[in-house]
């Protein structure tokens, strides 16, 4: 940061041989110091054996584990907006803040909601498949794949591309 050049870290680390509990448990305790040091990128997603492999599943679920860990990590925004003094005071002791305009407007950006974790009863669970989250990511692999279209490199980067390559073959091949 005190040269404002961008910072890339090893996290997300196991030496689990399969996508198991222990590659998820080593790769979260892993993260979490990588991501209190505020990186701009993160090496080593996906990865299992130490990076010896690489399992598309577990780079789903890694997404899921970093976006939880960037949500831990910004904190809490402390002001009168956030304290919300007013809406306490209006609530009273006793009752709920569910139905509050305040708590639907904060909602969605103070609680992180996880996108393949499965939080439904056990029952709804069951009906839907009994799906652990290596199926889910599985299908969510699948899916990016059967969908994502990669966003073109525009003309301009294109021609920076080129510039530095020529300046490549000029300064160093000679």
């Amino acid at each position: 940061r005190y040269y404002n050049l961008p910072s890339e870290v090893c996290g997300s680390c196991s030496d689990s041989k399969v996508l198991d509990a222990q590659a998820v448990y080593e790769r979260t305790i892993s993260l979490l110091p990588v991501m209190l040091c505020g990186p701009d990128i993160i090496c080593g997603m996906g990865g299992l054996e130490v990076a010896k492999t690489m399992v598309p599943e577990l780079l789903v679920i890694d997404n899921e584990i970093l976006e939880s860990m960037r949500r831990f990590v910004r904190g809490f925004e402390i002001n009168d907006d956030t304290l919300a003094l007013d809406v306490i005071r209006k609530v009273g002791s006793g009752g709920h803040y569910l139905a509050e305009k305040h708590t639907l407007n904060n909602f969605l950006k103070e609680h992180w909601v996880p996108k393949i974790s499965d939080r439904k009863p056990y029952d709804t669970w069951e009906k839907a498949g009994s799906k652990d989250i290596v199926k889910v990511a599985k299908e969510k692999v699948k899916e990016i794949l059967a969908t994502h279209k990669p966003e073109p490199i525009s003309k301009e980067v294109q021609g920076e591309i080129s510039q530095i390559l020529k300046r490549y073959e000029k300064e160093v091949l000679g």
